[in-house]
């Protein structure tokens, strides 16, 4: 067979191929791929371990070293949604206190032992009335 034979009779991927089925490729064999694909061994391995969350068919052991290898088909794949989750909402006694705590950061110190007075002065008044009831 001719080398022009043998040329046209390989798949394009033959390249990247080291010893392991066409179909299954390392992370670092992807960055070959091109495309919109991470350039980095690294950032194939994120992208990959993410899309094969949704599809664990299309991974499987490295039998020749450490690590995994992913299906080809992967690389058309699109990334699944990332949720973030809604940040709890506050309560109206929680916004008053950080509003009063920014306000009493916002003031010099002279001004906070003075504000601190007022309020403990208020609550000891409050709890007095409320006794005598």
């Amino acid at each position: 067979m001719s080398n022009d034979a043998l040329k046209t009779s390989q798949s394009p991927l033959s390249h990247l191929n080291t010893g392991c089925d066409e179909e299954w490729l390392t992370p670092e064999q992807f960055t070959k791929l091109g495309g919109d694909f991470p350039t980095t061994a690294r950032g194939a391995r994120m992208r990959l371990q993410r899309l094969a969350q949704n599809h664990p068919e299309l991974s499987k052991k490295n039998p020749q070293r450490k690590g995994f290898l992913y299906h080809i088909s992967l690389k058309d794949k699109p990334l699944p949604e990332m949720t973030v989750p809604d940040a709890p909402q506050q309560t109206e006694q929680e916004e008053r206190y950080n509003l009063w705590k920014q306000l009493y950061k916002s003031v010099p110190v002279e001004k906070q032992q003075q504000l601190l007075g007022k309020v403990v002065k208020e609550v000891s008044d409050y709890f007095n009335t409320k006794g005598s009831k």
